[in-house]
């Protein structure tokens, strides 16, 4: 199979949907990865470490969605990646389709397989792709409990104030 793995576009997305050892071990299982040249550079991953795990560079996000079977990415597609969506697409992707009717019907129209990973349960009936969010939900949840609210009031509504009030976790005794 042929996968890809195109550059997160999405506003300050800078993960990316595969490392350079899952990249490995499909290739040594025989897959051929495609790799959006620097799709990797927000979490830390040169281009030279995908190659070295036998990823092809591809120079354009259209080049690697035009020759991929499967698309394998962090977060659901928005509206200049639907053109590139093609019949026969496995997109491996968080999807979040319930609030997003636009993606559905794109997905739909182009007769693309997406495989969510919000929906994926391990034999116990557990949801693990969504396990590892969970520290990052209760830090949440404790942050906006315990610690003192920023005068700004534009920081009380950022939806990045868990990093707005990093300096505060120190202060905060975490227990399970």
């Amino acid at each position: 199979m042929i996968i890809g793995l195109p550059k997160e576009i999405k506003d300050n997305e800078y993960r990316v949907g595969l490392t350079p050892a899952g990249v490995r071990a499909l290739t040594d299982a025989s897959h051929r990865v495609l790799v959006e040249k620097d799709a990797g550079e927000g979490s830390g991953f040169e281009d030279s470490l995908y190659a070295r795990a036998g990823a092809t560079i591809i120079e354009s996000a259209d080049d690697v969605w035009t020759q991929a079977e499967m698309i394998v990415k962090v977060k659901e597609p928005i509206a200049p990646e639907y053109p590139r969506m093609r019949e026969g697409h496995l997109l491996f992707t968080y999807l979040h389709l319930a609030p997003d009717n636009e993606l559905t019907e794109q997905l739909l129209q182009r007769k693309v397989t997406g495989v969510a990973y919000e929906t994926i349960t391990d034999r116990k009936g557990t949801l693990p792709l969504l396990t590892p969010m969970s520290p990052a939900l209760l830090t949440t949840k404790l942050l906006r409990k315990k610690s003192p609210k920023p005068k700004n009031p534009a920081c009380r509504k950022s939806p990045r104030f868990p990093i707005t009030w990093a300096g505060h976790l120190r202060k905060l005794k975490l227990t399970n």
